[in-house]
């Protein structure tokens, strides 16, 4: 395993696009190479290969779509920027560490406060002008799609109304395309539970059987006794204690 200090020292170059590494003339070729893994809906800390070392400073642009890692100031740390990384998507994220080039940035000598000031107005007037650009151009994009069906029923008046109100809040309304920005506009609720619990209530079968079940055990008891010693008259008492009690449910110890 070849070092960072090795390949300082012998001035070897790192070629990401030919996977390879050059030093002293050779041309050693990559057997493997580090994958970054970012998991869903978090940041981490990972790093780029610098293609231009000469730059000490700049600006990294955007590389991946869904990974928020560029659009920063970054210094050259031998070779190397270091920044975090979030993954904005609900996927894992897998790839080799990048290639960057660092863009160059102006700088401004801070010893003269009149140019920082300067420097300041230009940047915030630019800032201001391109504001204004953008909202001039969605504002023209929105009236591009109004379709004129749908203004035949007002006046003038109405329609100019209408205008004002694109030219306020343009942002308001959403051109195709776009994603649905989130809003607490209008808030619901999902009631999942309720408050008050149903009271129990007892059925008029349940309280019926409750109540005649003991005086049915009793009376059938009694029944046994007393047929018990006249067999000429069991299958009388019989049919009589089916009538009166097996529509209850209960049971009977006379068989």
């Amino acid at each position: 395993m070849i070092g960072w200090p090795t390949i300082k020292d012998n001035k070897g170059k790192i070629d990401a696009e030919s996977n390879h590494l050059e030093i002293n003339g050779y041309k050693i070729p990559f057997t493997g190479m580090e994958i970054l893994e970012i998991p869903p809906r978090t940041r981490h800390v990972i790093y780029a290969y610098v293609s231009n070392t000469e730059q000490q400073v700049g600006m990294v642009p955007n590389m991946h779509e869904g990974l928020l890692f560029g659009n920063f100031l970054s210094v050259n740390r031998e070779g190397r920027v270091y920044a975090i990384a979030i993954n904005t998507t609900s996927e894992i994220i897998k790839l080799r560490p990048p290639t960057v080039q660092l863009l160059p940035v102006k700088e401004i000598n801070d010893s003269d406060s009149s140019s920082v000031l300067t420097q300041a107005k230009k940047v915030q007037v630019l800032s201001c002008e391109m504001e204004i650009y953008l909202k001039t151009e969605r504002v023209k994009k929105i009236f591009e799609l109004l379709d004129p069906k749908t203004l035949e029923h007002l006046n003038d008046e109405e329609i100019q109304h209408i205008k004002d109100l694109i030219s306020e809040s343009p942002y308001t309304f959403e051109l195709p395309g776009e994603p649905l920005k989130p809003t607490n506009v209008i808030t619901h609720k999902i009631e999942t539970t309720s408050d008050i619990p149903a009271p129990p209530v007892l059925f008029a079968v349940e309280c019926e059987r409750r109540v005649c079940l003991r005086p049915t055990l009793v009376i059938t008891h009694v029944r046994a006794e007393r047929v018990k010693y006249s067999s000429s008259s069991e299958e009388k008492q019989t049919s009589l204690y089916e009538k009166a009690f097996k529509p209850m449910g209960a049971r009977s110890t006379m068989r």
